[in-house]
């Protein structure tokens, strides 16, 4: 893999970590819409019992929305680095291999559409034909593989050819451990990502929860008994 194609991985992967570490460090006690049915349903199942529990569960709720979306679009980056043409709209990527033109969309799993988004997407790739002859369109997986790919896609898409996990980092790298390699990068990265404070998105979180404990306390009460009570039945009396 070229030096410059890594470099660009590692920035793709430090702006997704900056954007978790940015999302935890926004978390303010005022910015919560506390639901108290919700709280009443799983509060035994998960086992709360102190004002740290609730703190810890609210900070995680809240740090872990959209993380997976937001990922999926850092593996389309990475993804497209490896483009070596213009991209045709509507696709993710665009390849030239062995004076083949390949349109690409990316996703991050095997299992990315409904029924009706597969139809669609079936499709658009088909009318991608009509406009782009000489162009063959894909669906490029980037984790699975052949056998993890949902039924909706294989049935939809039967006549759409398509590559998942390692099979789909080689055809677009032309190295067969292409998504080994990316893996060694995405784990050195964040290996060594910190913040401006020396922190990992762990202390971080750990932080807020110990500053979102304390405004429970302070708004609640110390007493774990007289907290749920509160929390529970007078939170908006």
């Amino acid at each position: 893999m070229d030096d410059s194609i890594k470099i660009l991985i590692k920035k793709h992967t430090r702006d997704f970590l900056e954007s978790r570490l940015s999302t935890i460090q926004k978390i303010r006690f005022e910015d919560f819409e506390i639901n108290p049915y919700l709280i009443a349903s799983v509060k035994n199942q998960l086992g709360m019992k102190k004002q740290r529990d609730l703190a810890r569960w609210l900070v995680t709720q809240r740090s872990e929305r959209g993380m997976v979306t937001a990922f999926g679009s850092t593996l389309q980056k990475i993804a497209k680095e490896f483009s070596d043409e213009p991209t045709t709209s509507g696709f993710t990527m665009t390849l030239k291999k062995r004076n083949k033109k390949y349109n690409i969309v990316v996703t991050s799993g095997p299992n990315p559409y409904a029924k009706t988004q597969a139809v669609d997407l079936r499709n658009r790739l088909i009318a991608s034909k009509e406009t782009d002859p000489n162009s063959t369109p894909i669906l490029g997986m980037c984790y699975g593989n052949k056998d993890a790919v949902s039924p909706i896609v294989k049935s939809e898409l039967k006549n759409i050819k398509y590559y998942a996990g390692r099979e789909f980092w080689e055809f677009i790298s032309g190295e067969k451990n292409c998504r080994d390699d990316i893996i060694d990068i995405l784990r050195y990265t964040a290996d060594n990502f910190y913040d401006l404070e020396k922190r990992t998105i762990e202390k971080l979180t750990n932080d807020k929860i110990d500053q979102l404990e304390i405004s429970l306390k302070n708004i609640f009460g110390e007493d774990p008994d007289e907290f749920w009570e509160k929390i529970l039945k007078d939170l908006y009396i």
